[in-house]
């Protein structure tokens, strides 16, 4: 009997041992590739955003004679780092990284100047705000990392302010000048036809609800 229960019990081990999976099947890991960037490169990539940082800085006061000067000397500045540029990444056997990492300089570049380009312009809450800050702090962790596997959503940034609706330009300061008795927003004199009532443009300038 005590034979007949051992032969029972190894048949039943046996069958469920077949019923089971050999193993588990493994999850597979996502790896982004990591591209190397070349030395020269990298030293380049922050004497670029060097030249970003002295326009910003510059350019605190949009209106100043620092910031006029300071964008003078932007374009000559920038298109002396970026022949030199274009013309080492010419060259064969560039490591990979060179290329996006170029790229993401280029845009880092690209929304700091309509950033302050927009600050120039008096708009507040400048639609260029987040690229200007992501691409530029992107590049310099690369450049200093020397590796590149993200821009950090530099050019998803740069593609929302680029399709943003554009801003209203700022009130001249004649329809300024027209909209201050509004300002009040007294409905007692506009019911009493002492004050008309302003138009779409007034309204909007002075802060009123249409």
């Amino acid at each position: 009997m005590r034979i007949l229960s051992a032969i029972l019990l190894l048949f039943s081990l046996s069958a469920l041992a077949q019923d089971q999976p050999a193993s588990l099947p493994k999850k597979s890991k996502v790896t982004k590739k990591i591209l190397l960037i070349s030395q020269y490169l990298r030293q380049v990539g922050i004497l670029y955003l060097e030249t970003i940082n002295d326009l910003s800085r510059d350019c605190s006061e949009p209106h100043s004679d620092a910031c006029l000067a300071a964008t003078d000397r932007w374009d000559s500045a920038m298109a002396t780092l970026e022949d030199r540029v274009n013309i080492t990444l010419s060259e064969s056997r560039r490591p990979e990284g060179d290329a996006v990492f170029w790229e993401l300089l280029k845009n880092a570049s690209f929304s700091k100047h309509m950033y302050l380009m927009d600050a120039y312009l008096s708009r507040e809450n400048t639609k260029w705000l987040v690229a200007s800050e992501i691409c530029p702090e992107t590049a310099h962790r690369i450049a200093l990392d020397g590796e590149y596997f993200s821009d950090g959503g530099c050019r998803d940034a740069v593609d929302k302010a680029l399709t943003h609706p554009p801003l209203p330009p700022p009130p001249s300061a004649e329809l300024r000048a027209k909209c201050l008795p509004f300002a009040d927003g007294s409905a007692e004199k506009v019911l009493a036809k002492t004050m008309p009532l302003p138009t779409q443009g007034m309204q909007g300038s002075s802060g009123m609800d249409a």
